[in-house]
């Protein structure tokens, strides 16, 4: 299991990002620590499939979510479903206009299990739902529209100082899966009903 990240600062005329992209990691940098060894860790899987003929394959998700993840775990969508739980507002830091491609757990598991059954050795397929790409600002909207009775909206601030807060340096990130479309996969779950489903699994 790799991830999206791998990929780094790529150029905007290069997204969606293919398996064969690659942009700027800067290895001195605190949050780069995460893709750097997401990218050691397909080396060894591919160095070990070449000498030792060991069957691995790679898959590079991007923005799972589903029920019962952490709603601690520092993702800002993770936080705007605890905010949908307690019937807050969301509350944006930024100016929200960071764009992702979320991809709901249960058509991730069928592309992990895809590339586990059908995939190449000594590959990488990205798992993601491009369809469904949406800037932060619009997914807190999204998540506010799922239940309209509540009343909730989104209240935009600025955000304090907080140096434990490490910053994506990606405006945008999203995947060209057409690789994986080629072992007859395909992502449904909306973004509205995904998260839907995963709001209403804390309270199964």
């Amino acid at each position: 299991f790799s991830s999206g990240e791998v990929y780094g600062d790529v150029k905007f005329d290069q997204i969606p990002i293919s398996e064969e992209t690659f942009g700027y990691l800067d290895p001195i940098k605190v949050r780069s620590c995460y893709g750097e060894s997401k990218r050691m860790g397909e080396n060894i899987c591919v160095s070990y499939f070449h000498q030792h003929k060991v069957p691995a394959k790679i898959v590079r998700p991007f923005h799972t979510y589903g029920p019962k993840m952490r709603l601690d775990d520092g993702r800002v969508y993770a936080d705007f479903v605890a905010n949908i739980l307690k019937a807050q507002n969301i509350i944006m830091n930024s100016d929200g206009t960071a764009i992702r491609a979320f991809c709901y757990l249960s058509d991730a598991t069928i592309g992990f299990i895809k590339v586990l059954l059908e995939g190449n050795n000594g590959e990488a397929y990205n798992v993601g739902n491009p369809q469904e790409e949406y800037s932060i600002l619009n997914l807190a909207e999204i998540m506010c529209n799922i239940y309209p009775e509540k009343g909730l909206n989104v209240i935009r601030q600025n955000k304090t100082d907080d140096s434990t807060y490490l910053k994506s340096p990606l405006q945008r990130n999203s995947p060209d899966i057409s690789k994986i479309l080629k072992l007859n996969w395909k992502p449904k779950i909306t973004a509205a009903e995904g998260f839907k489903r995963t709001i209403e699994s804390y309270n199964l």
